[in-house]
């Protein structure tokens, strides 16, 4: 079963994956470049979770846009990591009944 943030996901990658492949690859060309079928390419462009997640970054690999996506990310992650490292964690005493 697939989770709602797992398809708004695989949506999003699906609709900028066929943004980015509509003027420079027909849906046969890319499927061909990615050595699947043109119905696979379709579901990638839906969205569907079925697919796996490897494909939808290949193909944004191939349609040269990984590289936004990548630094996208790790913008993610170091803004990530600078909020962790403000925070303090404190140790909590459980009681020995409990």
């Amino acid at each position: 079963m697939e989770s709602s943030s797992s398809l708004k996901l695989t949506k999003s990658l699906g609709s900028l994956i066929k943004l980015a492949r509509i003027n420079n690859y027909t849906q046969d060309e890319l499927a061909h470049r990615l050595g699947i079928s043109r119905s696979t390419m379709g579901s990638i462009e839906k969205g569907k979770t079925s697919v796996s997640i490897g494909l939808y970054f290949e193909a944004l690999a191939i349609l040269g846009i990984e590289q936004v996506l990548t630094e996208f990310i790790e913008d993610l992650a170091s803004n990530f990591t600078q909020g962790r490292s403000r925070t303090s964690i404190t140790k909590v005493e459980l009681p020995d009944d409990f």
